[in-house]
Order: C-alpha cells, then structure tokens, then sequence
C-alpha cells in the first residue's frame, strides 16, 4: 500500500525528530541562557517555516488529489461505459441477425470475436499483462485466425482499428433497415467509449506542477522534525521535564500522512498496473470476461416460446471451438 511503501522515511523522520528534541533538551539543561535563547529563535523561525510550506503543500494537495482522483474514477466509469456498448452491439445483433443455418452462426461467431477484440486493444498498451502479448494467444483462444493476425500486422494506427472497421463491415452485411442505424449508432457510442479511454490515459498533469508539489512536499517532511508540534522551546524547565514521546508520534503522523497520499498520486497514473501497484489497479481483464459471457448470451438467446436454446449453443460451440468457459 501508499501507506507501507513511506513507513521507512517516516520512520526516519521520526528518528531525527526524536534526536533533535534531545539535542534541545540537552542544550535546555546546560547552556548559557543567551545561547538558548538563539536556539529557541532559530526553532521558532523555522516552525514558521514548516507552517507556510504546510499551508502551501495542502492547498497543491488538495487540488492535484482531488483532480487525480476524479480521473481515476473517469477512467473507472469509462470502461464500464464501454462494457454497456459492447453488450448494446450483441443485443442488436443477437435479434436481429440471421440464425437459420451453420453460416449464420458463423458469422454471428465473427461478430462476438470482432466486439471482444476491439476491447482488448483498447486496454492492451496500457494493461502490463496484456502489453506484451502477441496474436498467438488469442489466435489459441479461438478469437483471432491467422490470417487475419496478417492484416493485423499491417494496421497504419493500430489492430483496434481495423477490428473496429470489421465490426462496421460485418453490420453493414448483416443486419438490415432500422437494425443497422441502431447498430451503427452503438458502434459509434462503443468507438467513442474506446477513444475517451486512450485520451483518458492520455492526460498528465503539467511536469511544472507536479514538480512543484513533489519539491513542496519533500521540503516540508525534511524541516518538519526541527520544529516538533507541541514543544514549547520557551520555557526551558517544561522543555526539560516533558517526555518527547508525543511530538515524535505527531512528526510520523504528518509526514506518513504526506508521504503516503503523494505516493498514491503517483500510482494512479498507471491504473492498470497490477503487477507493481495491485492493491489500486483497475482490472479491465474482470471486464472483459464478464462482458464475454454476457455477448454469449445475447447471440445465442432464441426467440422465446421456442425451444432451441440447447441446439444453437452446441452449434455456437462447435463454430467458435470453446465451451461456456471463458478464453481471457
């Protein structure tokens, strides 16, 4: 977690902390009162230091965090919008589309693995599981052939491209009238939906600003232990009589409370990283296998009253080369 990745700059922190307050009740017991008294000044100039960066770190904070974290939830809320498309294309599909005979499940084969490749290259650069996996994984999957891995290859932008300019071919030579608008129309939103996650991805705050606050914040968990809360450097015999116990617990709380929600910032600039940040990765893999079984459903579904609900899956089955289990 953010919290136990900083446990041991706070806790040096808080080491430092302690030290310091020992080298001030030392000096309290036995240095010349004018020499303590510059020493008391220089505590306090710097607790008004600490106290300026500490307005300053909150305030760059509280806006970066509150901007990351609705980017986060943006790119959360984006693919489950992406999911809706890809089952509104299905739905479309499933009752319109021909089903009389084994070519007409073939080609409602094709239009399931076309949807579902389409949301696996929309993930695919920015997911460390999926980044450096090649076509021969899905080709084994059964949803990808080889020879369309070729055409693949060839892709100017990239194979979600092309597998979105399949899915627009397959409506145009499946589906019929107000079937094929409504169609259409999904593949527009199910594009759009694609697109606003890579652009998503795509946004960075300003490396000025980040900068910036990085710099703040370090700074301000670097003087934090020399102007400890709640010591009174003023008067010398409290100073001396006080156990140090609590303002080294208040030093570790405030930095592991900065350090810890920078160190989240940070991390959520890769959301789908579950392999070096797991605890707050988004997992579009989740996604697609339940989007997975619900196209299955949609395009295998009979009319109702009817009874050939066993018969079109086993035909399914026996196109696609998979069982009710899922192939991510």
């Amino acid at each position: 977690t953010a919290l136990g990745s900083t446990l041991v700059n706070v806790m040096f922190l808080m080491l430092v902390s302690s030290l310091f307050i020992l080298f001030l009740r030392i000096s309290a017991r036995h240095l010349h009162k004018d020499d303590y008294e510059c020493i008391s000044l220089i505590v306090k100039e710097v607790g008004a230091v600490v106290a300026n960066l500490r307005t300053a770190v909150s305030f760059l904070l509280s806006f970066y965090a509150l901007n990351r974290i609705s980017w986060y939830w943006g790119v959360l809320m984006e693919g489950h919008a992406l999911q809706g498309r890809a089952h509104d294309l299905a739905l479309i599909a499933g009752a319109n589309a021909a089903r009389s005979t084994e070519e007409d499940y073939k080609a409602r084969y094709m239009f399931y693995r076309q949807i579902l490749l389409c949301f696996f290259f929309a993930y695919q650069a920015f997911t460390p599981k999926l980044r450096f996996l090649g076509y021969d994984p899905l080709i084994s999957a059964g949803l990808l052939e080889r020879n369309e891995a070729e055409a693949l290859k060839r892709a100017h932008r990239s194979p979600g491209t092309v597998c979105q300019s399949w899915t627009c071919q397959w409506i145009e030579a499946h589906l019929s009238k107000e079937a094929r608008q409504h169609a259409f129309s999904a593949l527009r939103e199910y594009r759009d939906s694609i697109a606003n996650i890579q652009n998503l991805i795509a946004q960075r705050a300003p490396v000025s600003f980040e900068s910036m606050l990085y710099v703040a914040v370090y700074a301000l968990c670097a003087v934090l232990p020399f102007a400890p809360p709640t010591v009174d450097v003023h008067s010398r015999h409290m100073l001396m009589r006080t156990s140090h116990v609590a303002p080294c617990i208040g030093v570790a709380l405030f930095c592991s409370f900065y350090l810890a929600l920078l160190h989240m910032l940070r991390h959520l600039q890769a959301p789908f990283d579950d392999i070096g940040h797991p605890n707050d990765a988004l997992n579009p893999l989740a996604l697609m296998n339940y989007t997975e079984r619900h196209l299955w459903d949609y395009l295998t579904a009979p009319p109702p009253g009817t009874t050939l609900l066993a018969q079109e899956a086993a035909a399914f089955s026996r196109d696609t080369g998979r069982g009710q289990t899922s192939k991510f």
